[in-house]
């Protein structure tokens, strides 16, 4: 079944899983050539092939692939400041995908978990050049996702992540988790 969706852009992510090496991840981007792509930096430098990896960073601007990093603790991100500086990833603006609770006890994020990615981004002097998204898991993504936009991110949201609406119900589907944090949203005076 095919379908047809108007002028639609797709974001692939290469996460592991536990099953695919940085070279495999490295060679699906190259065939597929995607719009855009999230890449979890600590997956992508695990074989420690940083000439491949430098590659991998410097051709996806050159195909004009948008590169959102996959960041799943605060100090990957003085990591990447590190190897931006060594000319492993270009230079200019970053896209960060923070993933707030992803290994914590049955996956439950807080919004507490936010204010260290943003610290570290501070202390990095990545600020102005990076714009971030946060995902966050379990009954409390709505909150974590309205923390985020207070603080100028975007929100990823949707059963990759959590089935639970603020009020604890279970959404029916994906459009019920958008709905419920866009009125979360707007009903908190704090978003920018």
């Amino acid at each position: 079944l095919f379908l047809k969706v108007p002028q639609i852009e797709v974001q692939i992510t290469t996460e592991a899983v536990g099953l695919y090496s940085p070279a495999e991840q490295r060679a699906l981007v190259a065939a597929l050539k995607p719009k855009a792509v999230s890449v979890a930096l600590a997956e992508m430098l695990s074989d420690n092939d940083m000439a491949a990896a430098a590659r991998f960073y410097f051709a996806a601007p050159e195909q004009n692939i948008d590169l959102q990093h996959i960041i799943y603790d605060p100090e990957e991100i003085f990591k990447l400041e590190h190897l931006t500086k060594q000319g492993i990833i270009p230079e200019g603006a970053l896209s960060l995908l923070f993933v707030l609770g992803r290994y914590t006890n049955e996956q439950q994020s807080d919004p507490a978990m936010l204010a260290p990615f943003l610290a570290a981004m501070k202390s990095a002097n990545l600020e102005q050049k990076t714009s971030f998204m946060v995902c966050a898991f379990g009954s409390n993504e709505t909150a974590c996702l309205v923390a985020a936009a207070r603080a100028g991110g975007d929100c990823r949201v949707g059963f990759e992540n959590n089935f639970y609406n603020a009020d604890g119900t279970i959404a029916r589907d994906n459009a019920a988790r958008v709905k419920d944090l866009v009125t979360a949203l707007r009903l908190d005076p704090e978003v920018l």
